[in-house]
């Protein structure tokens, strides 16, 4: 974070000063992702930060590296509602929605929230990652959803797997 940044060379940051850097670099790298999106894509997936997460930085970075393996990703943002995934499911129609958690949650919440979440997406292939994914996989994995933990290459893996076994819309 622009705060970390900032701390190293001795100079006080306000918050509205780390919103703005913020704003800026997620502007120029959402033109980066827009501008690396395979036109030929075989798969198309929504990207989202669950509805209790801000920050949607991150799901830059991963439109990013599916742009690479030939899959094209929207970004829908940070605080993104079930409601919200059911109804980009039903307008974009995408192949699979990929879902990112950085944070704790105590399991009551996290079993709530991950119902909803994959009662959201129905029989559309799912995953999660980010930083709190490890700790709700065996959640994830018990509402048919998949965890992504561990390397990228293995996540490649794993999500070709599941878009290849997903039946037409």
């Amino acid at each position: 974070s622009l705060q970390l940044v900032v701390l190293l060379v001795g100079v006080p940051v306000f918050i509205d000063q780390e919103h703005l850097a913020s704003g800026y670099i997620l502007g120029v790298v959402g033109s980066l992702v827009r501008l690396v999106q395979p036109s030929d894509a075989r798969w198309r997936l929504v990207l989202a930060s669950v509805e209790d997460e801000e920050h949607a930085i991150g799901l830059h970075g991963v439109a990013i590296q599916m742009a690479g393996w030939g899959i094209q990703s929207k970004i829908l943002g940070g605080r993104t509602p079930p409601q919200a995934i059911a109804d980009a499911i039903e307008h974009l129609n995408p192949d699979a929605v990929g879902l990112s958690i950085t944070m704790g949650r105590s399991p009551a919440a996290a079993v709530a929230m991950l119902d909803a979440y994959a009662l959201a997406c129905g029989n559309r292939p799912w995953f999660v990652g980010g930083s709190g994914a490890a700790s709700v996989a065996a959640l994830v994995r018990a509402r048919g959803g998949l965890c992504l933990v561990g390397s990228p290459s293995d996540h490649r893996v794993a999500i070709e797997r599941a878009l290849s076994r997903r039946s037409p819309a």
